[in-house]
């Protein structure tokens, strides 16, 4: 083999070294994963309607930090947490560890049995526990907007923790 194709053969191994190294940059290290329930108080505006609600969300994340909202209820002493319903269901996303956000795909809630409908996709934050990891981990959900509705609220895991890293 000649000199030119050798110097050719490294700089194209090392190119294939640098892109590997990109895209183990972007790997994601899920401690525990598995089925989750997150849960929390959060206030849902939508329209006329405005109701602080209990919210549960029970779903399944992987090794790669993929998400699928399997099913949620809504509870409280409102009137109008017993008129809220949680539909679309899964809700898909991937963890996105560079800034800690979880953007959910196919979010459907109706309120008043279909008076009011919301549909979309919306992104939570995701904290590994405040101030420490060992804390529980939870969904922050600021104002989350979908359709004509918006939510607020934290969401903290109920049972194993589950923390998620870059």
């Amino acid at each position: 083999m000649s000199i030119k194709m050798m110097k050719k053969a490294m700089i194209g191994a090392a190119g294939v070294v640098a892109l590997m190294g990109a895209v183990n940059a972007h790997a994601i290290d899920v401690q525990y994963p598995g089925t989750y329930t997150f849960e929390g108080q959060t206030t849902l505006s939508a329209s006329f309607v405005t109701a602080t609600c209990n919210l549960s969300l029970t779903g399944d994340v992987d090794s790669s930090g993929n998400v699928s909202v399997t099913t949620g209820s809504v509870s409280g002493a409102s009137a109008v947490c017993g008129n809220i319903e949680l539909q679309g269901f899964p809700w898909t996303g991937t963890a996105d560890p560079s800034n800690y956000t979880l953007p959910l795909n196919g979010v459907e809630v109706e309120i008043y049995g279909g008076l009011v409908t919301c549909s979309g996709n919306i992104t939570a934050g995701f904290s590994n526990g405040t101030p420490t990891d060992a804390d529980p981990s939870f969904f922050a959900l600021n104002n989350a907007s979908f359709g004509i509705c918006s939510v607020t609220g934290d969401l903290e895991v109920q049972g194993t923790d589950i923390n998620i890293y870059p």
